[in-house]
């Protein structure tokens, strides 16, 4: 009879101490949709145009569906790629924090909308042409793709397919609430977000040259896919069409940069939107960075003989 072999996680043997960091970040950024009070925000949607509550709705419902394709295929997915075992306690994490991210798009519509009106707009996301085939282009490399290619899927669905549909929220700066719950969602995934582009770059460094190159062919060419897809979507819908179209852009600067790549797309934000994002989102030099100084703190702590001279 065969059994399978299970080895205790001893997280005092690090193989990458970028995984406890990040373990240890992500679980002090832990939070639950429930805990925000949105209804704080019910004035101030009440007095918004029809028409932009309208789209901003579509646009949340659109993201939600994203979110559960994230939660239930993508984040699972990446567990065979993994390099450590506190690796998939991280992937843990993540998996969970996505169906948070799923079910908040709910709370948000349960603090302003009917369950029926509700059901609407997730029926409206349901049908939605374009946004159909962008996740079948991603869950394509989810069932089918290499690791690598699943950490590139992966990435893309939380910033090229995210961060244009939140513009409706981000130009309103008066929904207090509904702001907080995005910075939370987008803080969340810029840590993981940053932890999987560095695990992609670690993995892809080891490949002979010509296959790097072939990968990084792909990822030009899943963009040049996804991105035309995209920004349809959100001009037909969002009543900033214009912002909505630089966050993408933004996004996928962000996208590139994770992936290590060199490649740029120009964008041109709103500061105060640009300095939101840059405030929540985490790059990876930035995550290494405090990962040695926090781990350095912890394993060399002063004594009365670092001052003697």
């Amino acid at each position: 009879m065969n059994f399978l072999y299970y080895k205790a996680v001893n997280w005092d043997e690090l193989q990458d101490t970028l995984d406890q960091y990040t373990w240890e970040k992500l679980t002090n950024n832990f939070w639950l949709d429930t805990r925000l009070p949105l209804k704080e925000d019910l004035f101030v949607w009440e007095n918004l145009a029809k028409r932009k509550k309208e789209n901003l709705n579509k646009m949340m419902a659109s993201l939600s569906l994203n979110y559960a394709l994230q939660s239930e295929y993508g984040a699972p997915s990446l567990r065979r790629g993994i390099q450590t075992q506190q690796e998939e306690a991280v992937l843990n994490i993540t998996t969970f924090m996505e169906s948070v991210h799923t079910k908040a798009m709910t709370t948000f519509f349960r603090a302003f909308l009917t369950e029926d009106q509700t059901a609407e707009y997730y029926a409206f996301a349901d049908r939605q042409v374009e946004l159909a085939l962008e996740l079948t282009i991603i869950d394509e490399v989810y069932q089918s793709g290499s690791e690598l290619q699943k950490k590139v899927a992966f990435l893309l669905g939380e910033t090229v397919l995210a961060y244009g549909r939140l513009s409706p929220i981000l130009v309103e700066t008066q929904l207090v609430q509904t702001n907080q719950l995005i910075g939370n969602i987008l803080r969340g995934g810029g840590i993981y977000c940053a932890y999987i582009g560095y695990k992609f770059q670690l993995a892809y460094q080891e490949l002979p040259v010509v296959e790097q190159v072939a990968v990084m062919e792909w990822v030009v060419e899943l963009v040049e896919k996804i991105l035309p897809l995209e920004e349809k979507l959100i001009c037909r819908y969002s009543t900033e069409s214009e912002i909505a179209k630089e966050l993408v852009h933004y996004a996928t600067n962000y996208f590139f940069q994770l992936v290590g790549s060199s490649e740029t797309v120009f964008f041109e934000l709103p500061q105060m939107i640009g300095s939101k994002l840059d405030s929540w989102l985490t790059n990876i030099d930035d995550l290494r960075k405090e990962a040695r100084q926090i781990l350095s703190n912890q394993t060399e702590a002063m004594n009365n003989e670092d001052y003697e001279f």
